[in-house]
């Protein structure tokens, strides 16, 4: 938790300034790694400082991923913008750009009052505080070599649950008609790769490739998303621009000149949602056929059963992320 609590504070000012994408990126994923690891240890705080922490990391979790999620539809009109095949297309493509474009600057006034709020309740320096003391403390008092064995065994507990989570899903699903079972799988695989992370130190492989795997896993899981929540955004998008236009012009014909580039957008996007749902369910399958998901379980079978103590806790840490 230590090493994500200075690369946080880093990034405080670009997140503000909302200039670069890649500053809001690496904050969320910060906040959503840091909100998993103090769920993973929540043992380790008193109640009362686990729960004001956790809700204040939540709620900049919850802001800057509205503002990324703008983002990366900004990004992905920006290089369709540069490759259209046909000029009938762009003032259709530039008005879905502008509307995102201005909902994505209207977000980043939420972001700022977030961040700002975030940063005057001096909380990561609280918990950078607090997780030094206890790194003294624990240097002082524990053996090693039964630390290392007990936190193999809480590992064991946590990612064999995130592993029963991913092994419900079958290859059907991986069509644009179960969006909601592919974004569940998307935050098993998210979850299990930030056990996997927390936990690597602990083997001697340092999990090298089963992090590899869920890495690439949650891109492809992750670049699918993006798409299917374009699409769903250009479903409603003739609709309310229709009622735009109605109101400014008093008739709805200039949406004439905008249908060919938004028919384009939507027919573009299901194409490479398509492409990219083909690939993911050949990597499941080829994932299946090596007996992957059944050797990280043998790599994370707990050498003997962890106390309940420790199931109850990583039952309720399969749950922190949704």
């Amino acid at each position: 938790m230590l090493k994500l609590l200075e690369p946080a504070s880093d990034l405080f000012e670009g997140v503000r300034r909302g200039k670069d994408p890649e500053c809001i990126h690496r904050m969320r994923v910060t906040c959503r790694r840091l909100r998993y690891a103090m769920a993973v240890f929540d043992d380790c705080f008193d109640r009362e400082r686990y729960r004001s922490w956790a809700k204040a990391v939540h709620k900049m979790t919850r802001c800057l991923g509205l503002a990324r999620d703008f983002d990366v539809r900004v990004s992905i009109l920006d290089k369709l913008c540069r490759s259209l095949p046909n000029r009938t297309y762009l003032p259709g493509v530039r008005r879905v750009q502008l509307r995102v474009t201005q909902r994505r600057n209207r977000a980043q006034d939420g972001v700022i009052k977030a961040a700002d709020k975030f940063a005057r309740s001096y909380i990561l320096v609280e918990m950078a505080f607090y997780l030094r003391r206890l790194k003294s403390r624990a240097k002082t008092r524990n053996n090693k070599n039964k630390a290392v064995l007990e936190l193999q065994r809480q590992a064991g507990a946590l990612v064999m649950k995130h592993l029963e989570n991913i092994a419900v899903f079958k290859a059907n699903i991986f069509d644009m008609d179960h969006s909601d079972e592919l974004h569940r799988l998307r935050i098993a695989v998210r979850s299990m790769r930030y056990a996997a992370e927390i936990f690597a130190a602990c083997y001697p492989s340092r999990l090298e490739n089963e992090i590899r795997v869920l890495r690439k896993l949650q891109d492809m899981l992750g670049d699918i998303h993006d798409n299917i929540t374009l699409l769903n955004y250009l479903a409603k998008f003739t609709g309310k621009e229709g009622l735009r236009t109605l109101d400014y012009y008093g008739s709805i014909s200039p949406l004439r000149t905008l249908k060919p580039g938004i028919t384009f957008l939507t027919r573009n996007r299901q194409e490479d949602c398509s492409q990219q749902l083909s690939r993911l369910a050949a990597y499941w399958t080829t994932l299946k056929n090596k007996s992957v998901w059944a050797n990280m379980a043998r790599t994370f079978q707990p050498v003997i059963p962890p106390p309940r103590a420790v199931i109850r806790r990583n039952l309720k840490v399969t749950e922190i992320q949704k």
